[in-house]
Protein backbone atom coordinates (compact mmCIF):
# COMPACT_ATOMS: atom_id res chain seq x y z
CA UNK A 1 0.00 0.00 0.00
CA UNK A 2 1.47 3.51 -1.39
CA UNK A 3 1.42 6.57 0.78
CA UNK A 4 -0.76 7.97 -1.47
CA UNK A 5 -3.26 5.36 -0.88
CA UNK A 6 -3.12 5.99 2.87
CA UNK A 7 -3.41 9.52 2.36
CA UNK A 8 -6.83 8.44 0.20
CA UNK A 9 -8.45 6.17 2.30
CA UNK A 10 -7.67 9.20 5.44
CA UNK A 11 -9.51 11.84 2.98
CA UNK A 12 -11.87 9.42 1.73
CA UNK A 13 -12.71 8.59 5.56
CA UNK A 14 -12.80 11.87 6.57
CA UNK A 15 -15.27 12.96 3.71
CA UNK A 16 -17.69 10.58 4.74
CA UNK A 17 -17.52 11.71 8.88
CA UNK A 18 -17.87 15.32 7.84
CA UNK A 19 -20.72 14.32 5.40
CA UNK A 20 -22.73 12.13 7.76
CA UNK A 21 -22.37 15.10 10.35
CA UNK A 22 -23.95 17.10 8.32
CA UNK A 23 -26.67 15.13 7.39
CA UNK A 24 -27.67 14.67 10.76
CA UNK A 25 -27.61 18.40 11.68
CA UNK A 26 -29.53 19.77 8.32
CA UNK A 27 -31.86 17.19 9.11
CA UNK A 28 -32.41 18.30 12.84
CA UNK A 29 -32.42 21.86 11.44
CA UNK A 30 -34.75 21.36 8.86
CA UNK A 31 -37.40 19.28 10.58
CA UNK A 32 -37.06 20.52 14.16
CA UNK A 33 -40.24 18.73 15.21
CA UNK A 34 -39.61 15.19 13.67
CA UNK A 35 -36.24 15.61 15.44
CA UNK A 36 -37.64 16.34 18.51
CA UNK A 37 -40.17 14.26 18.52
CA UNK A 38 -37.13 11.28 17.40
CA UNK A 39 -34.92 12.53 20.11
CA UNK A 40 -38.13 11.87 22.79
CA UNK A 41 -38.58 8.36 21.42
CA UNK A 42 -34.58 7.41 21.48
CA UNK A 43 -34.89 8.48 25.51
CA UNK A 44 -38.67 7.64 26.51
CA UNK A 45 -38.68 4.54 24.81
CA UNK A 46 -35.23 2.63 23.82
CA UNK A 47 -36.18 -0.75 23.12
CA UNK A 48 -39.16 0.17 21.70
CA UNK A 49 -37.02 2.56 19.07
CA UNK A 50 -34.81 -0.33 18.64
CA UNK A 51 -37.54 -2.81 17.46
CA UNK A 52 -39.24 -0.39 15.62
CA UNK A 53 -35.77 -0.36 13.66
CA UNK A 54 -35.07 -3.69 13.12
CA UNK A 55 -38.82 -3.95 11.72
CA UNK A 56 -37.64 -1.70 9.25
CA UNK A 57 -34.40 -2.61 8.53
CA UNK A 58 -35.99 -5.91 7.47
CA UNK A 59 -38.24 -4.04 5.25
CA UNK A 60 -35.40 -2.43 3.99
CA UNK A 61 -33.58 -5.54 3.00
CA UNK A 62 -36.43 -6.32 0.96
CA UNK A 63 -36.40 -2.86 -0.65
CA UNK A 64 -33.20 -3.92 -1.68
CA UNK A 65 -34.30 -7.20 -2.76
CA UNK A 66 -36.92 -5.51 -5.25
CA UNK A 67 -33.84 -3.55 -7.15
CA UNK A 68 -32.92 -7.30 -8.48
CA UNK A 69 -36.51 -7.87 -9.89
CA UNK A 70 -36.70 -7.72 -13.93
CA UNK A 71 -39.95 -5.84 -13.50
CA UNK A 72 -39.78 -2.04 -13.31
CA UNK A 73 -42.24 -1.25 -11.46
CA UNK A 74 -40.74 -3.28 -8.49
CA UNK A 75 -37.86 -1.43 -9.12
CA UNK A 76 -39.74 1.97 -8.82
CA UNK A 77 -41.26 0.22 -5.12
CA UNK A 78 -37.64 -0.46 -4.41
CA UNK A 79 -36.62 2.85 -5.08
CA UNK A 80 -40.00 4.64 -3.64
CA UNK A 81 -38.95 2.39 -0.64
CA UNK A 82 -35.49 3.18 -0.05
CA UNK A 83 -35.66 6.41 -0.32
CA UNK A 84 -38.74 5.93 2.50
CA UNK A 85 -36.84 4.73 4.87
CA UNK A 86 -33.56 6.36 4.43
CA UNK A 87 -35.47 9.33 4.84
CA UNK A 88 -36.38 8.30 8.28
CA UNK A 89 -33.21 7.00 9.30
CA UNK A 90 -32.20 10.49 8.61
CA UNK A 91 -34.32 11.91 10.74
CA UNK A 92 -33.79 9.99 13.62
CA UNK A 93 -30.19 10.37 13.64
CA UNK A 94 -30.69 13.94 13.77
CA UNK A 95 -32.99 13.10 16.81
CA UNK A 96 -29.98 11.12 18.19
CA UNK A 97 -27.39 13.92 17.62
CA UNK A 98 -29.99 16.39 19.24
CA UNK A 99 -30.18 13.49 22.17
CA UNK A 100 -26.36 13.45 22.39
CA UNK A 101 -26.00 16.77 22.19
CA UNK A 102 -27.92 17.44 25.18
CA UNK A 103 -26.52 15.15 27.26
CA UNK A 104 -23.27 17.21 26.18
CA UNK A 105 -24.18 20.31 26.72
CA UNK A 106 -25.54 19.00 30.21
CA UNK A 107 -22.44 18.04 31.08
CA UNK A 108 -20.51 20.99 29.97
CA UNK A 109 -22.71 24.05 30.63
CA UNK A 110 -23.99 24.72 26.88
CA UNK A 111 -25.64 28.16 26.73
CA UNK A 112 -26.58 27.75 22.66
CA UNK A 113 -28.96 24.81 21.36
CA UNK A 114 -27.07 24.92 18.01
CA UNK A 115 -23.77 24.03 19.55
CA UNK A 116 -24.92 21.49 21.36
CA UNK A 117 -26.14 19.76 18.16
CA UNK A 118 -22.86 20.23 16.28
CA UNK A 119 -20.96 18.74 19.56
CA UNK A 120 -23.97 15.45 19.20
CA UNK A 121 -23.34 15.57 15.60
CA UNK A 122 -20.01 15.64 15.90
CA UNK A 123 -19.47 12.83 18.61
CA UNK A 124 -22.03 10.76 16.46
CA UNK A 125 -20.09 10.98 13.38
CA UNK A 126 -16.60 10.17 14.66
CA UNK A 127 -18.01 7.15 17.08
CA UNK A 128 -19.22 5.51 14.00
CA UNK A 129 -16.03 5.80 12.35
CA UNK A 130 -14.11 4.22 15.17
CA UNK A 131 -12.05 1.54 13.85
CA UNK A 132 -14.01 -1.72 14.42
CA UNK A 133 -15.90 -1.23 17.23
CA UNK A 134 -17.85 2.04 15.42
CA UNK A 135 -18.36 0.45 12.48
CA UNK A 136 -19.31 -3.35 13.48
CA UNK A 137 -21.21 -2.52 17.53
CA UNK A 138 -21.93 1.22 17.35
CA UNK A 139 -22.80 2.24 13.86
CA UNK A 140 -25.50 -0.73 13.24
CA UNK A 141 -26.68 -0.24 16.42
CA UNK A 142 -26.92 3.38 16.48
CA UNK A 143 -28.27 3.29 12.62
CA UNK A 144 -31.06 0.48 13.73
CA UNK A 145 -32.32 2.81 17.02
CA UNK A 146 -32.47 5.85 14.74
CA UNK A 147 -33.91 4.53 12.09
CA UNK A 148 -36.67 3.30 14.44
CA UNK A 149 -36.95 6.90 16.10
CA UNK A 150 -37.46 8.21 12.96
CA UNK A 151 -40.07 5.90 12.04
CA UNK A 152 -41.50 6.28 15.17
CA UNK A 153 -41.67 10.39 15.01
CA UNK A 154 -42.97 10.24 11.62
CA UNK A 155 -45.90 7.92 11.78
CA UNK A 156 -46.99 9.25 14.75
CA UNK A 157 -50.42 10.42 14.78
CA UNK A 158 -50.32 13.46 17.63
CA UNK A 159 -48.04 15.87 17.80
CA UNK A 160 -46.25 16.10 20.81
CA UNK A 161 -45.24 19.90 20.93
CA UNK A 162 -46.22 22.32 18.45
CA UNK A 163 -43.42 23.04 15.86
CA UNK A 164 -43.06 27.22 17.58
CA UNK A 165 -42.38 25.76 20.84
CA UNK A 166 -39.90 23.27 19.49
CA UNK A 167 -37.96 26.16 17.13
CA UNK A 168 -38.20 27.67 20.88
CA UNK A 169 -36.73 25.15 22.58
CA UNK A 170 -34.25 24.26 20.19
CA UNK A 171 -32.84 28.13 20.58
CA UNK A 172 -32.57 28.35 24.63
Amino acid sequence: MSLAQVQLAVAVTTLLIVSWMALTLATALAFPLHSLRASNALEQTPKKTFFVGVLMTILLMISFALFGAPNPLLKIIAWVGTLGIGSWLCIGAGGLARLFGHRIGEMAGAKTSFGELVRGSLVLSVAMAFPYFGWFLFAPVTLISALGAGTLSVLRKTSIISVSKAVTLTEG
